[in-house]
């Protein structure tokens, strides 16, 4: 029967009914405008009408407001409004308007954390008597436009980051949702060196150190390595050796990681000379007396690694080579 009553706040129930003998009949409901907050069960959606392949069809859910409403109906005789069918009814549903309820909320927005790029959503439901509008926020400043169930932010930059929440408002009064926080981490960058560990030549005892400097998102871990293998906790920037010894002599590398990659430095090379061993004298010149005319002769055995000179006696001029190699020395003198 038409028109219907309703009042907003409060259950309706409307329904129709096809006559005639066809078995697959169907009713078809232009639900421009169906009142908010009503639908059509086990209906199929076919652009603005909804198709019941059905004799029966029935208009249900609680409106949330006031007005008139009127809806389109039309009886088909066959299923997906196919067949001989009927004329056009105008169907009335008059909602009255109920007891004012304030907004309320249903649904909250979600904190989400999303790497930059990524496609972000909050939502939320509200109800109310009359229906409440609503307001997007961010950091309690509303956002222009934004004024849907839904918040969606295609692409997440570092400036989308902070605290989102929806202000539903209607003459019966105002609520606010909770907050959701979106955090917005770096897009992942692969790791790279900025410095390379340099080559060095030292003498044995001497202290070492290597060092590199790397980049990338999120922030890589390093291990250094010897010879390509990995040094037990060698983990830091600096790769420090107190006092090199020949067995440390080798080929240095850093290898950076993280979830955007792996990344290794060139190869710096270490050369340990021995220690230099200041000269000494194993043979010493032995004091003579002789006539004179006869020959004489005098020598000496030095040993050490160091590339100094050295003066033995101001007749003799004794010198050790750079190469470290003992030299014997005879100078000869006739007096």
């Amino acid at each position: 029967m038409s028109p219907a009553s309703g009042t907003a706040g409060t259950a309706f129930s409307g329904g129709f009914c096809r006559d005639g003998r066809a078995v697959d009949a169907g009713i078809v409901l232009d639900l421009r405008p169906l009142p908010a907050g009503l639908s059509v069960p086990g209906a199929t959606v076919s652009g603005a009408d909804r198709i019941v392949n059905s004799r029966t069809a029935s208009i249900s859910g609680t409106p949330t407001e006031a007005g008139a409403f009127t809806i389109q109906v039309r009886a088909w005789a066959k299923v997906g409004a196919t067949g001989d069918k009927s004329p056009i009814y105008n169907y009335t549903i008059n909602v009255a308007g109920g007891a004012n309820a304030p907004p309320s909320f249903s649904q909250h927005p979600a904190s989400q954390t999303v790497t930059a790029g990524s496609a972000v959503s909050f939502t939320v439901a509200a109800s109310g008597t009359p229906t409440p509008t609503l307001q997007w926020r961010k950091n309690s400043v509303a956002l222009s436009g934004q004024t849907g169930a839904t918040l969606s932010i295609a692409s997440a930059a570092a400036g989308d980051a902070g605290s989102y929440d929806c202000v539903a408002t209607s003459t019966a009064g105002t609520a606010t949702s909770s907050a959701a926080t979106l955090t917005v981490n770096p897009a992942p960058v692969a790791p790279s060196f900025t410095q390379h560990p340099a080559s060095q030549t030292v003498t044995a005892g001497s202290a070492v150190s290597f060092t590199v400097a790397a980049s990338g998102t999120p922030t890589p871990t390093l291990q250094w390595r010897k010879n390509s293998v990995a040094l037990s906790g060698q983990t830091g920037a600096t790769l420090s050796i107190a006092s090199a010894a020949a067995g440390d002599a080798g080929s240095y590398d850093c290898v950076a990681t993280s979830a955007a990659g792996t990344a290794t430095s060139n190869a710096a090379t270490l050369t340990v000379n021995p220690a230099p061993v200041a000269p000494t004298f194993t043979q010493h010149p032995v004091s003579q007396t002789v006539t004179a005319g006869s020959a004489v002769s005098f020598t000496v055995a030095a040993s050490g690694t160091t590339n100094a000179d050295f003066a033995v006696a101001e007749e003799l001029g004794c010198a050790q080579r750079p190469d470290g190699r003992d030299v014997l020395d005879r100078v000869r003198r006739r007096r």
